[in-house]
């Protein structure tokens, strides 16, 4: 394990590698993780890989200075310099991502499909847009009212109360919720992560046409109970698509998949 950082513009791109080999992959984190979350990968790495993965935007140790928003163009940019710096090349190149990080594959996947040699999607964000997001990011009416709401949160919270005890949502999702929403500080940290990656919700149409046309291969795991991303979310992605294309592997587990035990069979996916 190497920590290294990027200068980007005015920002410090904090990212770490993993094992030494000739094949390079590069990876993005989940909501409110960093780097380090792939560590427990590093024992389970062949030897032809070398895993890079880049902290986030107003995650961990990476420094942001751009502007608010951080766009499809940042990140390929940010992909590049990376690679090049590892003495890679920076024309092509394998992409992974969990949670957060597989939303941020798919978008590259829509815009870049050329330069993406094979992806790997862990639990992957962006397949769905979550109702809550679309509030904050994509209408400026509600989203004045998210900000509002940042501010004074009693009223969401108890309609968070109400909707769980109705169960009109799954008690998971209304408590993940509620422990997002009750704290200033996580309130505060929500909004401003899913503001800077507002222009970084793909279409999945797009996606779904460059996997086909362009004839791109995609693993995806998911957890078998994930009530976060559940697995039946995925159709929207890989109905009708070739299983030679998209494959989809379960594991007995909810959301949270890097876990030591699920360790090697993630690394075998890279």
């Amino acid at each position: 394990m190497q920590e290294n950082t990027l200068i980007y513009n005015q920002s410090a791109i904090q990212y770490i590698t993993y094992g030494n080999g000739n094949q390079p992959v590069v990876a993005f984190h989940g909501y409110g993780e960093d780097a380090i979350s792939f560590s427990i990968l590093e024992p389970e790495l062949s030897n032809s890989i070398k895993l890079i993965v880049i902290t986030l935007p107003l995650h961990g140790s990476t420094d942001w200075k751009e502007s608010e928003f951080c766009h499809p163009d940042d990140i390929l940019a940010i992909v590049e310099a990376t690679l090049t710096k590892e003495q890679f090349s920076a024309s092509q190149f394998s992409i992974a991502g969990y949670s957060l990080g597989g939303r941020i594959c798919l978008k590259l996947l829509e815009k870049y499909p050329d330069r993406i040699n094979h992806t790997l999607l862990l639990a992957p964000d962006g397949i769905k847009m979550f109702f809550l997001q679309y509030v904050a990011t994509q209408n400026i009416l509600s989203n004045k009212l998210f900000r509002f709401t940042i501010q004074y949160p009693q009223w969401f919270l108890a309609i968070v109360k109400l909707i769980k005890l109705l169960k009109i949502v799954n008690p998971s999702i209304a408590d993940f919720v509620y422990r997002l929403m009750d704290s200033k500080e996580e309130r505060t940290s929500l909004y401003n992560r899913w503001m800077i990656f507002k222009y970084l919700h793909p279409n999945i149409h797009i996606v779904r046409n460059n996997i086909v046309t362009k004839d791109k291969k995609v693993d995806i795991i998911i957890g078998e109970y994930d009530k976060l991303i559940k697995p039946s979310t995925l159709n929207e992605l890989t109905k009708g698509i070739e299983k030679r294309l998209i494959m989809v592997h379960k594991l007995p587990t909810g959301h949270i998949l890097m876990k030591e035990k699920f360790a090697a069979q993630i690394a075998a996916l890279l």
